[in-house]
């Protein structure tokens, strides 16, 4: 099921990289799972008839997915293939790559150990913490050169980038 709608999604998804501004996209991904998993923390952690419940977290969940898969999922490896520079694009991408597994393994092995409401309040902290410093520090990088997007980030003019 994940994985259709994951295909779905990234279907849907690749012609609106190339029309929609990315930090629009990364900041409504962001903000649609962090209300996302806010409503599936509350319904945790008060006690309601499941009966009634579980559809709501089951379509919760599922309108994560769609906000993580137009957004966080796989704007992560375009905005990082646009924003290093090309020079060291090869190792810095390496380098976020290893972190990213590193940190997907360290939470399989200490999910089974928090309560199982935590991990939710734990993933919105994480998320909001990041939203602050990516709405500070993220380019936008939409229609915009190689050469303009490095020298955004390095603070040069474009005609004294070398690439």
């Amino acid at each position: 099921m994940v994985t259709s709608a994951q295909t779905l999604i990234a279907i849907i998804l690749l012609p609106l990289i190339k029309r929609v501004r990315r930090r629009v996209l990364w900041f409504v991904s962001m903000f649609g799972t962090i209300i996302c998993l806010s409503a599936e923390l509350v319904f945790e952690v008060v006690n309601v008839n499941q009966k009634v419940i579980v559809p709501i977290k089951i379509s919760l969940t599922g309108l994560y997915l769609v906000f993580y898969f137009i957004g966080l999922g796989p704007l992560f490896m375009v905005i990082q293939a646009e924003i290093f520079p090309k020079a060291v694009k090869t190792q810095f991408m390496n380098i976020t790559m290893s972190i990213s597994w590193v940190v997907y393994i360290i939470t399989t092995q200490i999910y089974p150990l928090i309560p199982f409401w935590s991990s939710y309040a734990i993933y919105i902290g994480i998320e909001v913490v990041c939203a602050a410093v990516l709405f500070k520090y993220l380019p936008e990088t939409h229609n915009k050169t190689l050469e303009e997007i490095t020298a955004m980030v390095t603070k040069k003019e474009p005609d004294q980038i070398q690439i």
